[in-house]
């Protein structure tokens, strides 16, 4: 699944979602971080790049980058299964004001957590007293600052989900194993000083699922002042895909745009549109 967002003031890209800036009519676009199948995400402070990862601990910063002092993290634990033949990881973005930044995570392995911890906020980016990393819409309103969360699966089965990047203002990570259709649930409230619980649930594709990979985005502002967004998006193994948006992270559900035949290798499509902020999303039908 690739997941894309226009709005009004330029920010780093989601591990689902690309910003770009919309300014009245649609002049300009800012594709900050966009390198071949990758998408901007948010900051870390050691990795050289580019680098294979395998964890979400490879994303997630232990120090603070402005200073290199130590990120206190709290574990978590998870009784949940799930039937996966190949390892998959997941990783806690909260939007911050300078951007996404990954706080968190977990690993699982042979359909089994193994590993799970989050960071608390205070030394750098983290989770607050009391707030939540449960998924949905609507989900932790109450948490200092809203956050969502990025799975990604070795689909292939090489031990890791492609290249990242976190040597720069940025972690760039390869889109080509994200997947959706996850939920995270009873989450317990972050407390500093001691360990929590939560429960998952995930539909996993099979190793043989096609994947879909977003090799580019541009947008043109037409003379009549209608926004026309553009979208080449790339398809292996599936014959067709879904575009779909919504304009608010708060929207209830998702709005179909259509669906689309594959053809070739990219696929073009695009979108009218005059929100002043608006999130794309091209999934499998």
């Amino acid at each position: 699944m690739a997941v894309f967002k226009t709005s009004s003031v330029a920010l780093a890209g989601r591990a689902r979602d690309l910003f770009c800036m919309v300014n009245g009519l649609l002049k300009k676009l800012a594709l900050a971080g966009m390198v071949g199948a990758s998408v901007l995400l948010g900051a870390r402070d050691v990795k050289a790049a580019p680098f294979l990862w395998d964890s979400y601990q490879d994303i997630v910063p232990t120090t603070n980058p402005n200073n290199g002092n130590p990120i206190s993290s709290v574990s978590y634990t998870s009784s949940s299964t799930v039937n996966a033949q190949n390892n998959f990881s997941a990783v806690y973005f909260i939007l911050a004001s300078t951007g996404p930044k990954p706080v968190g995570g977990f690993d699982v392995r042979n359909g089994q957590v193994t590993s799970s911890s989050f960071n608390s906020y205070g030394a750098y980016y983290g989770l607050w007293t009391d707030d939540t990393a449960n998924s949905g819409d609507n989900a932790n309103l109450q948490n200092h600052y809203p956050g969502y969360w990025e799975v990604f699966y070795d689909t292939n089965g090489n031990g890791n989900y492609g290249l990242a990047d976190t040597s720069v203002a940025g972690a760039f990570l390869d889109r080509n194993e994200a997947i959706g259709d996850y939920d995270i649930s009873q989450f317990t409230a972050f407390n500093p000083n001691a360990p929590g619980t939560f429960t998952f649930t995930a539909n996993i594709p099979e190793p043989s699922t096609g994947v879909l990979t977003a090799l580019g985005l541009s947008a043109l502002a037409l003379p009549n002042g209608t926004n026309v967004i553009h979208f080449r998006i790339a398809v292996t193994n599936l014959s067709s895909f879904r575009l779909e948006c919504r304009d608010s992270l708060t929207n209830a559900a998702w709005t179909s745009l259509g669906t689309f035949s594959a053809t070739g290798a990219v696929t073009e499509v695009s979108d009218t549109n005059t929100a002043p902020a608006r999130f794309y999303r091209a999934v499998s039908p």
